[in-house]
């Protein structure tokens, strides 16, 4: 009723900021899914479980419901299957009709809680809780007024809270606001300054969106593989149609907003095998890493394949569900995934045969382990399905949907090692901050690969979270063998089931110096290696290794510094990783490299009104247009030109053809910088190399920081 009545205040013009937009976002987020779980009647489960599982339930069912819609409305004669009133019943009348069907199978339903006033109102909690909003002022000082100062000191605050976890000054009760607050101040500097989207694969991502929104239907012909995913055409159209929200602001608050719900979702996963310490230090390397906040959580696939992942990792963690239940869910949320992002589904099903013969070999010989998820009826239902979405949206034959399906495996797979983006930034010659975090990831992957081995080998068991893991350690194996040493967004994937245990990994090897400096001192001629004492991991789940705690929260804190963008910024002053933080002096005194970087990413006024002018004004039957080779990433979003078709990338070395088009970027035409610097195809260099192109050209446009000529 408050959705209707906020929509309709709307209609009749009796607008209220942000009230449309707050009650639009918790009913499309939480209800259909609260109402699914009660129907389920799962077990009685704790608040996080409670809110990540009613987050993924209700996204798969907006996904699946829009779907349904698009293909069947047109047959009774709505052409306009996805727009705002057809949505808007559709999804109420639905909702409707869980409720009834709540209350028919679970009437009885009653439960008891109690707030603790002492805690919420305890001075760490409301510290934490004050976080978020200093983040957001310090972006609008960033964004307006060109003034890191808050955002350094608020990153320097957090990166302490390690070290206060480690000696027990932050009560585990209080773990989840952690989780929640500073992820929330990552994501803040990342997504919300500009008046546009971050350009990662968003921009492609953007151009099929708003076909859907502007043709009020979605084409699943269209040959293209972001075309084919839900979790791209779908959920961000129906927040944006329902809620009102321009779709720039989706990707900049709402997929921030809702790829929290990853962290939160994996601390409870990893609870259900370890203590709330060493979860909270897994989940704080996770979202520590700048493949989080600067990529994964402000692209739409990758936000909506990590919360179904995770979502997949807790179901198979959680033991106090119901088989048959525990498989409905599984298949709701591998569906989900399978239809939010191709490379990410399909390295899980890789992940999935391998753990299957493990598992499989385990069983012949003798050492079998309960199974609920990994099962082979489990996955071949899941190929299945992922075969099946793919013939279905191809409109393919039998035969040459698996010829594709394999060769669309293979480069979805790649696409996580291409040195483009992320990966490029460290596989240069640059200074001292990118060195570092080559080191700092190599340490991380030498303790998980560690972590994993030697748990496995203390404990001699392997269930379905460890069997599952032994793929994400051969892929960050590939990584390393196919890029050098950083692969960019595969670890996003790997450390959703490898975080942990390079916590483990950690602990072990502090045990095993401590118990080599112990026997060195006596004299003993023997050394007995904890790695070897199945006890040695039962002190670190009680909490008994204060130092080892305490190495590992100073190493988490060092990390942070360097991904955040920190160490750049505040202490060497060069490139970084988080470059938005580094707006104001990039762009007074930085080197032409942060510049094209800084560029890279951050998209202007400039650019967008003259991408929109294009697109407004250009000869529809000229196909061609020429521009840098990041052009794509004003013109795609901003100036309705189709990723399909493309822009031919212009070089010093281009003659141009006519007719056509130029479009330069504010980098182009204010700092003269063309090209990518570390693009051996497309290098850096200066625009006036290209003058005697653009002189025998006419300008048609200008503003001032962007260009147009027609050839």
């Amino acid at each position: 009723m408050a959705t209707l009545g906020a929509i309709g205040l709307d209609y009749i013009e009796l607008q209220i900021p942000i009230l449309r937009q707050a009650i639009c976002f918790i009913y499309l987020s939480f209800i259909p899914g609260t109402l699914i779980l009660r129907i389920l009647k799962l077990p009685k489960l704790s608040a996080i479980e409670t809110i990540v599982y009613s987050v993924g339930l209700s996204l798969s069912f907006l996904m699946f419901t829009g779907a349904l819609i698009n293909f069947f409305y047109p047959l009774i004669g709505i052409s306009k299957p996805i727009s705002l009133i057809s949505l808007l019943v559709t999804i109420s009348a639905i909702v409707l009709l869980l409720c009834f069907v709540c209350y028919l199978r679970d009437k009885d339903y009653s439960t008891y809680f109690s707030i603790n006033i002492n805690q919420i109102l305890s001075p760490s909690v409301l510290s934490l809780l004050l976080l978020p909003f200093l983040a957001i002022f310090g972006t609008y000082l960033l964004n307006f007024y060109d003034n890191n100062i808050l955002l350094l000191i608020l990153i320097a605050i957090i990166s302490v809270i390690p070290v206060l976890v480690a000696f027990d000054r932050i009560p585990k009760e209080t773990h989840p606001f952690v989780i929640l607050s500073v992820p929330f101040v990552l994501l803040s500097y990342n997504t919300l300054v500009g008046n546009y989207i971050r350009t990662t694969d968003a921009v492609f991502e953007f151009y099929f969106i708003k076909l859907v929104i502007t043709n009020g239907f979605w084409d699943s012909m269209i040959p293209s593989p972001l075309n084919a995913m839900l979790g791209i055409v779908m959920l961000p159209t129906i927040f944006s149609e329902i809620s009102n929200i321009s779709l720039t602001w989706v990707y900049k608050i709402i997929a921030p907003l809702l790829s929290l719900v990853i962290p939160f979702g994996l601390y409870q996963a990893y609870r259900k095998r370890w203590s709330s310490k060493i979860s909270f230090f897994a989940v704080f390397l996770f979202f520590s890493m700048f493949t989080f906040f600067t990529w994964e959580a402000v692209t739409m696939k990758m936000v909506f394949a990590g919360i179904f992942l995770m979502l997949l990792v807790l179901s198979i963690a959680h033991k106090g569900i119901e088989t048959t239940k525990k498989t409905f869910l599984s298949i709701i949320f591998s569906f989900s995934l399978i239809t939010s992002h191709y490379g990410t589904s399909y390295i899980f099903m890789s992940s999935l045969f391998i753990a299957l013969v493990i598992l499989l070999l385990l069983n012949v010989t003798g050492k079998s382990t309960k199974r609920n998820l990994v099962t082979p009826n489990f996955v071949i239902l899941y190929a299945v399905l992922a075969l099946a979405w793919y013939m279905f949206i191809t409109s393919s034959s039998t035969f040459n949907a698996i010829v594709k399906l394999g060769h669309n495996v293979l480069m979805t797979i790649q696409e996580f090692y291409l040195p483009e983006s992320t990966a490029i930034f460290l596989m240069g010659e640059w200074s001292i901050t990118p060195q570092i975090l080559r080191i700092l990831y190599l340490i991380v992957a030498f303790f998980m690969s560690t972590g994993l081995l030697t748990e496995l080998y203390k404990t001699k068991r392997i269930d379905e979270f460890s069997s599952l893991a032994f793929p994400f350690l051969g892929f960050l194996f590939f990584n390393y063998v196919l890029v050098g040493y950083y692969g960019g967004r595969i670890w996003y994937i790997i450390s959703v089931l490898l975080a942990p245990y390079c916590i483990i990994g950690m602990l072990n090897f502090y045990d095993f110096l401590a118990d080599l400096k112990k026997h060195w001192k006596s004299g003993l001629g023997e050394i007995r290696s904890p790695l070897t004492q199945p006890s040695a991991i039962k002190d670190y789940v009680n909490g008994n290794q204060k130092v080892s705690f305490a190495i590992i929260s100073i190493f988490l804190l060092i990390f942070l510094i360097f991904n955040s963008g920190f160490a750049s910024e505040a202490i060497f002053k060069d490139y970084g990783t988080a470059i938005y933080l580094s707006k104001e002096r990039i762009s007074e005194e930085g080197s032409i490299i942060e510049k094209e970087r800084f560029y890279r990413k951050y998209i202007t006024d400039y650019d967008v009104f003259g991408a929109k002018w294009l697109s407004k004004n250009r000869d529809a039957a000229i196909k061609r247009v020429y521009s840098d080779r990041r052009g794509g990433d004003d013109l795609f979003p901003y100036g309705d030109i189709s990723p399909l078709t493309g822009i031919i990338a212009l070089t010093n070395h281009t003659n141009l053809e006519s007719p056509s088009y130029v479009y330069l970027r504010y980098v182009n035409v204010v700092e003269g910088l063309m090209g990518m610097h570390a693009d051996p195809d497309f290098p850096l260099f200066h625009i006036c190399e290209i003058y005697p192109n653009l002189n025998t050209s006419h300008k048609i446009y200008t503003n001032g920081g962007s260009e147009i000529y027609y050839r």
